[in-house]
């Protein structure tokens, strides 16, 4: 029997048992075996191949369903022979039998090869034919346990190449759920291989969405090796990880230990780096890796780092391969240090890639980035290429929770203007808001939108920093607890540094440079809100953290480095796209002030703010504070006629008009003289009354009836009797022609 036939029959038999650890999926299967081994083969072949096919077909047609199909026809011989026998999807019962057919009559068959397997002469006589539903699979993985993931396209991008060589590996230091299986089995992770196939669900969108990449995924195989074959391997005898930061040899001559992984080691070890460890100090990490933060920080600071107690002061090590160094007392061996900066023309490329095709989960690539500064375990320019990519994310995934945490700026902050909001509404314009959210009444409040506009429509850089510092005013504003504030301000912040220090890197790439941008990665990546993790919104901290701390990656949900496969794929046939200019809108924005939007109301401005004004709602034209509260004298009203704020405001308005200038008693104080000349007193008499006419019929008074009617009031003597005509005046007027009636009068 096979033995990839027999180890998954031995998994499915501890799942059903349920006495799995890992428990992942695995797909429906049936098989027939050949010929036992140690049994003679059969003198009637023909006869025996039909009597396995018809064996095989009852047990399809008994197994699977009608949604089960097409199904995948796999070979598995006694012994691997890969080229020698086929595997093969079938549509079809009678597909089935002919690729089973063809398969059995094949390994029954005899062997041409030059030196055939068996003394017998016959191909595989003692393997086994199975039949599972087909996976049409995006991509596989191949994973040596306690050693490495590597992934490559479709179904068998890993085991049998492919065109471009494009391959994504992920270091897996231990992965204790399947030792505990494979213990269970009687099988030795050393030989023993995993694959894992993905099928992407959906449309081609699969990093723009709010959560990771929605999978059909199955365990296909756990076939024996002799041995896990490195991807990266440590040159012989090496063992031990280390970074020293392009030196060849360091004599150590004193160690800063870090005992474990706490915040406060690695606190204490950053305090020493600031202030200077003695020369020729090495820092030693029994539980880290070259991947971890405790080594980006001595990268930064160009101290040695070395993830082992063993080396003692005195001694003389030298960096032997990518990640790796060795005990060189002597001095004899010939080191090949790594060195970031060798790749950095890939970094700018994967960044320019990667700042314009933004995708929510490409934050998978955290652990290529880590892997860059400390050393990959495959290719050192692909995975510089990741790296550039994953820094472009940090940046525009920082802009995203900022930018969509601006919805809230309405309701969660104090005093802010309705310019903020139009402000959003006019950078990308109501119809890509409309094309993109299906929202035509008004700007959405609904954060995916926001985010899908930065993947919908990259920026150029100028424009990230700019729209990142409009970001950091509004949060300088009051905000409630829960909502914006301080942190987002630090946050944004963050990310406007970062690109600031990828633009000069870009400009010179020196290693001040390089260190300085890695030291604003490295804080941006720590970005917090109010509730904790950043980016929290869209992707899951463990995408982050299997880059700081790549002891955490683990086989136990699939999807998750399959995740990182997509992240890498998205990016590496990926295009830089041109950037939209929010420049002119976000400089018309900074130059508008409070006076402005009085003197000409939001909603009424004849320019791109104020066709953003128009595509806001009520209360986003309203927001909280003095400048939305029709009670408050600062109120600014929004222009818009149709609006019931302003409404209540032109009320309110009128009122105090109507008080503060007529008189409702014979006994008060006017703001202008009591009318002592008859002839004059007629006079204005009778133009008020016309005009109050006008209002009681319904007609319309002219446009400058309230400049009129200040002239009046400033040049005559307004008689009581007038009040009543005076009022119903003014109760016409807009709130506009309020506002200039009052000034002229005072004037």
């Amino acid at each position: 029997m096979s033995q990839k036939y027999q180890a998954l029959q031995t998994y499915q038999d501890l799942k059903d048992g349920y006495d799995s650890s890992t428990n992942w999926k695995t797909q429906a299967t049936v098989a027939v075996s050949l010929v036992p081994v140690g049994v003679s083969v059969p003198n009637n072949t023909d006869t025996f191949v039909e009597e396995k096919v018809a064996e095989l077909l009852a047990k399809v047609e008994d197994a699977f369903h009608y949604n089960d199909w097409p199904l995948f026809v796999r070979a598995c011989p006694l012994v691997p022979r890969p080229g020698v026998l086929e595997s093969s999807r079938a549509d079809s019962i009678k597909e089935v039998r002919t690729i089973a057919r063809r398969i059995i009559s094949t390994m029954m068959s005899p062997d041409t090869s030059d030196s055939p397997m068996y003394e017998h002469g016959i191909t595989d006589p003692h393997g086994t034919v199975m039949v599972q539903p087909f996976v049409k699979a995006t991509a596989s993985a191949v994973v040596a346990p306690n050693n490495y993931i590597l992934m490559g396209p479709s179904n068998d991008g890993v085991t049998a190449g492919n065109a471009d060589k494009f391959t994504v590996a992920l270091p897996l230091q231990s992965c204790q759920r399947t030792n505990n299986d494979l213990k269970r089995m009687d099988m030795n992770p050393d030989n023993i291989e995993i694959e894992f196939v993905s099928e992407l669900q959906g449309d081609e969108s699969a990093m723009r969405r709010r959560e990771m990449p929605h999978q059909r995924w199955a365990m296909v195989q756990l076939r024996g090796s002799e041995g896990h074959r490195p991807i990266a391997p440590a040159p012989k005898g090496v063992t031990i990880s280390g970074t020293f930061h392009g030196a060849e040899r360091i004599t150590i001559k004193h160690i800063h230990l870090v005992s474990d992984n706490t915040d406060e080691q690695l606190n204490k070890m950053e305090d020493a780096l600031r202030e200077g460890m003695p020369e020729d100090t090495v820092v030693l990490h029994p539980t880290g890796s070259h991947l971890s933060h405790h080594a980006g920080q001595c990268f930064k600071y160009g101290v040695p780092y070395i993830a082992s107690t063993e080396p003692k002061v005195g001694e003389q090590w030298t960096q032997a391969a990518l990640g790796w160094v060795v005990l060189d007392n002597d001095g004899t061996y010939e080191p090949q240090p790594y060195d970031p900066l060798d790749f950095a023309d890939q970094f700018i490329t994967g960044f320019n890639v990667g700042f314009t095709n933004y995708g929510r989960q490409q934050g998978w690539l955290s652990n290529h980035f880590h892997q860059f500064i400390g050393g990959p375990i495959d290719d050192p320019a692909r995975t510089a290429y990741y790296a550039g990519a994953y820094v472009a994310w940090l940046i525009n995934a920082s802009l995203s929770v900022g930018f969509g945490e601006l919805r809230h700026l309405h309701s969660n902050a104090q005093n802010s203007t309705a310019l903020a909001g139009a402000t959003i509404a006019a950078l990308f314009g109501k119809d890509r808001w409309v094309e993109v959210t299906k929202c035509s009444e008004s700007l959405t409040g609904n954060r995916q939108s926001f985010y899908m506009m930065l993947e919908e429509f990259p920026l150029t850089t100028e424009s990230v920093i700019g729209l990142l510092e409009f970001a950091m005013k509004c949060y300088s504003l009051p905000w409630s607890s829960s909502y914006g504030g301080e942190k987002y301000k630090q946050s944004c912040a963050n990310a406007r540094d970062l690109l600031l220090t990828v633009n000069a890197f870009m400009d010179e790439q020196s290693e001040e440079n390089f260190k300085d941008m890695l030291a604003k990665a490295n804080l941006t990546e720590h970005n917090v809100h109010n509730g904790g993790f950043f980016f929290n919104k869209f992707l899951t901290k463990r995408a982050l953290d299997w880059g700081t701390d790549s002891s955490l990656i683990d086989l136990r949900f699939p999807p998750e480095f399959f995740s990182v496969y997509y992240a890498a794929e998205d990016v590496y046939y990926a295009k830089p796209r041109e950037g939209m200019d929010l420049m002119p809108i976000l400089d018309l924005s900074s130059s508008i002030t409070v006076a402005d939007l009085r003197t000409t109301p939001i909603t009424q401005r004849q320019d791109a703010i104020g066709e953003g004004a128009r595509y806001l709602n009520r209360y986003q034209l309203h927001p909280n504070g003095k400048y939305g509260n029709v009670t408050n004298n600062a109120f600014l009203p929004c222009g818009d006629n149709k609006c019931d704020v302003c409404g209540a405001w032109n009320e309110k308005q009128k009122a105090s008009v109507s008080s503060s200038v007529l008189a409702i008693t014979e006994s008060y104080e006017a703001n202008f003289p009591v009318v002592n000349d008859e002839q004059q007193k007629k006079d204005t008499a009778k133009v008020l009354k016309g005009m109050a006419a006008m209002v009681n019929a319904g007609k319309p008074l002219p446009d400058n009836a309230h400049v009129d009617l200040a002239f009046l009031f400033n040049e005559n003597m307004i008689s009581t009797e007038s009040h009543k005509h005076v009022a119903l005046i003014i109760s016409n007027f807009t709130n506009e022609q309020l506002q200039e009636f009052s000034k002229l009068k005072e004037d």
